[in-house]
């Protein structure tokens, strides 16, 4: 066993010592670009949804249905990588989740609210299935199964304490706008559901700050996917 194991270390060091430089690279920059969207989605799926569970009812009703035409729209996407190449989906990518998450924040019109979510919702997605096509074409076979393990570690490890810490930062937003402390601002959000007048408004306002700070979170996933370096692939 001990013999298997080293031999299977030193194939492994092996293909490390071989790995094409710009494979490499470009899974290294996709590493930092995915642990970005770990944190994204550590706030898209809990503070927006809870936002939108006030601006927008009938989405959270129907979520399921915007989940799966989101699901659509992502193997569209997915299914032009090869055609245009990783670097210009990952350029694409960020602006459209930044400004559609926006736009649902600045309107109040659930069914453009609905429409938004469902575009930057697929554009958070497609980093899910984007990954493991750029690991199969990009990473040596000796080292994928570990490198497969690696980028999903990164990624839950940013949504894991982005989680955690948006409902925190909508309880401090909270507190900041109607001028209360931290504890009494979470008593108040912790019964939302009573909430109504101009509090239930600065309330929503916390959430929206959140989200707007997200979504310009995403735009430094474009500037890494500017450090992509595109091979063509057959």
């Amino acid at each position: 066993m001990a013999r298997r194991s080293n031999a299977e270390k030193e194939a492994e060091a092996e293909a490390i010592k071989n790995w094409n430089p710009r494979y490499k690279h470009n899974v290294i920059v996709y590493l930092w670009i995915y642990g970005i969207l770990g944190a994204v989605t550590g706030i898209t799926n809990d503070a927006a949804l809870s936002y939108y569970k006030i601006v927008a009812p009938h989405l959270i009703s129907g979520l399921n249905i915007f989940n799966a035409a989101t699901a659509i729209l992502m193997s569209v996407m997915i299914a032009t990588v090869h055609k245009w190449g990783y670097r210009k989906i990952l350029l694409i990518l960020p602006p459209m989740t930044a400004i559609f998450m926006a736009l649902t924040c600045i309107t109040t019109n659930q069914i453009i609210i609905m429409i938004a979510y469902t575009i930057s919702w697929t554009a958070i997605g497609v980093y899910d299935l984007m990954y493991p096509l750029m690991w199969t074409s990009y990473v040596p076979g000796k080292i994928r199964t570990k490198m497969f393990s690696t980028v999903m570690i990164v990624n839950l490890i940013t949504q894991t304490i982005c989680t955690f810490l948006g409902g925190k930062a909508v309880v401090w937003f909270f507190g900041l706008i109607r001028g209360i402390p931290y504890h009494e601002a979470s008593v108040l959000s912790g019964n939302s559901e009573m909430l109504t007048g101009q509090t239930l408004a600065d309330y929503t306002n916390s959430y929206r700050i959140l989200l707007y700070i997200t979504a310009a979170v995403t735009m430094l996933a474009f500037i890494l996917a500017l450090f992509i370096h595109d091979v063509v692939l057959l």
